[in-house]
């Protein structure tokens, strides 16, 4: 019900139909077993691929910030990272979802489940992923005022998206 099996594709069609750069950033809890496994990961062939393509950048690091901040958008199955992403950003989400009766069988109750259409688009399948992005693009002042509504009702503060990159880095940087 991930997005893992597809993310070959994923990336094949984005490269055919936009100019966007790509950066993969597996989920944390998926990094280490990658990194660890390599040669029975499910994304080796993908790195091999990809290991000279400039628009196609392997992200394995532990801040996340720096992905965030350069990215005009966001592909994810339902990892509540993208709600931490939109959170930082304003900026959308694409939910890829070919198993959603899966999804709303198990997920129906949770709001990161409720919550998506607020933040972005829900697919079922790679071929609509194309006409989400320009959806997102066209509309992309709408998903940030839906983005912003939903951080307020939830009771975070509202700062600007380079002033919440400025104060994570500052928060990441003084851990280290």
């Amino acid at each position: 019900h991930t997005l893992i099996n597809d993310v070959g594709k994923i990336i094949e069609l984005i490269k055919k139909t936009t100019k966007f750069n790509i950066i993969f950033r597996p989920h944390p809890a998926n990094r280490n077993y990658f990194l660890n496994n390599f040669e029975n990961s499910p994304i080796k062939n993908l790195v091999l691929k990809y290991s000279n393509d400039q628009s196609v950048k392997f992200d394995y690091s532990d801040d996340y910030s720096r992905s965030y901040a350069e990215s005009k958008l966001m592909i994810t199955d339902l990892s509540a990272t993208a709600f931490t992403f939109s959170f930082l950003t304003f900026s959308p989400v694409i939910f890829y979802s070919p198993n959603e009766k899966l999804f709303k069988k198990n997920y129906q109750r949770l709001n990161h489940y409720k919550d998506r259409k607020k933040i972005g688009n829900v697919v079922k399948n790679i071929n609509s992923i194309s006409l989400s992005l320009k959806n997102l693009l066209k509309n992309e002042k709408k998903y940030k005022n839906s983005i912003k509504t939903l951080k307020k009702k939830m009771g975070l503060i509202e700062l600007s998206k380079e002033k919440t990159i400025k104060n994570i880095i500052n928060i990441v940087e003084n851990k280290n």
